[in-house]
């Protein structure tokens, strides 16, 4: 851990003891059971009444306040505990995957208005994927909405003196786990700043935790060494309380004017292990369910779509098939720009082709920004652009075949393009 983290990774009756379980509700969130003489258990979170998608865990109010006082430093540290999971991959039956679940009561990361994000409840965790010999090859450290991987024989990644257990270094106050203990720098696309360089502060100068069938001998630490309680769930059922459906932590919620919805607003707790999917609620490959592609690709690329309200901007890749966006907000929305009516996320490691319509026959406003894994951002920006009512612009966002971007417009849909039109503004930052 981070010299200066407050919180350790705990079992979740931790969370239980200290909360309140809550029903989200278009009107006022209602309290539906107030933890008294910690009676609030796992079994009833499971039970029909309240495993739904509607229910959360919020701190007490006194829980909350030790939680944000950060001269509390030894309320948090309790009951050291990490959640293991070893099963067979159902993407390539030779390897065996070892997934360490990491469950904390609060983040609290970032210092600034934009990249801060503080919010109740975190999980977080790593991953080792054995060969059909049972010997380690893979690891992959998750960080945040993505991770790392790397090969196990790779000096980049830590280990105990006898080799069988790698170092994980813990991002103070946001939890990301990391394999060396230095200022991280990671690349997130935020919806009204763009991409931004992000950095995790890790350290080997903080509290120790190791599993507890090591003898504490063989712990070397600066400052406190706490041995963890490894609860296994690989054989779990259905009705185990890592499936329930609601959230660990306080949800925010903005009510969306048109179609009478509740939007996450950002900043809340997260779901379930098996439900956590940052990529895509209708899960493209949840790390549960899908562990060696997110492996594989753990930073995938994105696409973000800033248009005016009177266009519509629908994405597909070079084959005609459509590509549904994952991320949405509107101007409703404190997480949008005003320069853009709404803003649309599409994550995909493919060229994009966008149609993009206007829906008055007037001009149209249109900024698509790409961000791929390696760190490259490329830019487009069109002002004003001119498309008939009847007709469409196509713009394949493929910079190695069409480094100018340009835009063609079709008058009226007959496949032959009247004419191109170059961006006003367009960047490319490797």
């Amino acid at each position: 851990m981070h010299g200066q983290e407050r919180f350790h990774p705990t079992k979740v009756e931790v969370m239980l003891d200290n909360s309140e379980l809550i029903k989200k509700r278009l009107g006022k969130d209602k309290t539906v059971y107030k933890n008294e003489d910690n009676t609030l258990t796992l079994d009833m979170l499971v039970s029909g009444k309240y495993n739904t998608k509607k229910h959360y865990l919020k701190l007490k109010k006194d829980a909350e306040e030790t939680a944000k006082d950060k001269d509390v430093y030894w309320y948090w540290n309790k009951e050291q505990t990490v959640y293991g999971r070893q099963f067979t991959s159902n993407e390539d039956a030779t390897k065996t995957v070892l997934q360490y679940w990491f469950f904390y009561v609060y983040n609290d990361w970032g210092t600034s208005v934009e990249l801060g994000n503080s919010h109740q409840g975190d999980w977080e965790m790593v991953q080792i994927v054995l060969n059909s010999d049972e010997q380690p090859e893979m690891i992959t450290y998750g960080f945040h909405h993505g991770g790392q991987r790397f090969e196990w024989g790779k000096e980049e990644v830590g280990k105990s003196e006898d080799g069988n257990h790698p170092l994980v270094y813990v991002t103070l106050g946001g939890h990301g786990c990391w394999n060396q203990p230095e200022n991280n720098t990671w690349y997130q696309v935020m919806v009204v700043l763009g991409c931004q360089e992000c950095v995790d502060e890790t350290a080997g100068d903080g509290d120790v935790l190791y599993p507890s069938a090591i003898s504490e001998n063989e712990i070397k630490a600066s400052s406190k060494k706490y041995p963890y309680k490894l609860e296994d769930l690989s054989n779990i059922s259905a009705g185990h309380w890592v499936y329930w459906e609601g959230y660990w932590g306080k949800q925010t919620w903005i009510k969306q004017k048109t179609g009478n919805k509740l939007l996450d607003a950002g900043k809340s707790g997260p779901s379930s292990p098996p439900y956590i999917d940052y990529i895509s609620e209708k899960s493209n490959y949840p790390r549960w369910k899908f562990p060696i592609k997110w492996a594989n690709s753990p930073l995938p690329s994105s696409y973000t779509v800033c248009a005016s309200d009177n266009s519509k901007v629908i994405p597909h890749d070079i084959k005609g098939i459509s590509v549904s966006y994952n991320e949405y907000c509107s101007t409703d929305s404190d997480r949008c720009g005003k320069q853009c009516s709404s803003i649309k996320i599409a994550y995909s490691e493919e060229d994009l082709v966008f149609d993009v319509y206007s829906l008055d026959g007037k001009e149209v406003d249109l900024k698509i920004s790409r961000y791929k894994k390696t760190g490259e951002v490329y830019k487009v920006e069109f002002n004003w652009l001119e498309i008939p009512k009847n007709g469409k612009a196509t713009l394949r966002f493929s910079p190695d075949e069409n480094p100018n971007l340009e835009m063609e417009i079709y008058h009226d849909h007959n496949g032959i393009f009247d004419y191109r039109v170059s961006p006003d503004y367009a960047t490319q930052n490797p």
